[in-house]
Order: C-alpha cells, then sequence, then structure tokens
C-alpha cells in the first residue's frame, strides 16, 4: 500500500512539474505581443499632459479587439484591430496611418495615435 501511494505521488509530482513549464515561449500567432512594455509616453488631451519615463503599457486582447492601458493615470486606447504582416513579426494597426499608428513587435511598441483631441505618443519596450 505505501509502494503504490508513493508512486501516485511521485505520478503527480511529475506531472505537475511538467505541465508548469508551458510559458510564455510557447505562444504562438499574435498572442506573443501580449504583455507588458516599459518606456516613455507623452499624453495630451482632456487632463493635463502627462510625461513619464518609466511608464508601463500592458497590451491585452478581448476577441479580436486589443487594448493598450498605462499606468500614472493616462486614459487607455481601447477596442483597436491590428493585421499581422506577411511575416509574423510586426502587428500595426488597421487604421494605420500618420494619426493613428500603433505598432507592436514582440519586443518594442511604437504608438503615435489621435483619437477624439487626445494623443498619445510613446516608445516602449519589452523587459
Amino acid at each position: 500500500m505505501k509502494f503504490r501511494f508513493k508512486v501516485f505521488v511521485i505520478f503527480l509530482t511529475l506531472l505537475t512539474a511538467f505541465s508548469s513549464c508551458n510559458g510564455d515561449e510557447d505562444l504562438t500567432g499574435d498572442d506573443r505581443f501580449l504583455g507588458e512594455y516599459s518606456g516613455s509616453v507623452f499624453y495630451s488631451g482632456a487632463e493635463n499632459p502627462d510625461f513619464s519615463e518609466n511608464i508601463t503599457v500592458t497590451v491585452s486582447k478581448r476577441d479580436e479587439y486589443w487594448k493598450l492601458s498605462f499606468t500614472n493615470d493616462i486614459p487607455p486606447i481601447d477596442s483597436i484591430l491590428f493585421d499581422l504582416s506577411e511575416n509574423d513579426e510586426v502587428m500595426l494597426n488597421t487604421e494605420a496611418d500618420e494619426e493613428h499608428l500603433i505598432r507592436i513587435t514582440s519586443h518594442s511598441l511604437q504608438i503615435e495615435y489621435t483619437k477624439d483631441g487626445e494623443n498619445w505618443k510613446g516608445h516602449c519596450n519589452r523587459e
């Protein structure tokens, strides 16, 4: 009986160890662009302009819509649609132009975005 219990415990330990090794390196497609980027962001709009050298931008996704959330009470940019480049290395927002540019790679985030009188500019990197 003790032998079976030991084998069962060892089996559970190995199962837990192997299943917990699944990390970010397994992300494929556009999911690898999710997460936090750090860097400088400038915001102007309804609130006073806010600039911070050490700001964190969290990139999240719900269904096909993406959201950029900022620290330091900067309003988020949400309901963004992205297109993945042919080589799967870069994502650009579908409405990309001079005033609406959001470019994401697995290592960096570039923002030059204007919406409803608000303006976000930022250059961030993944840590």
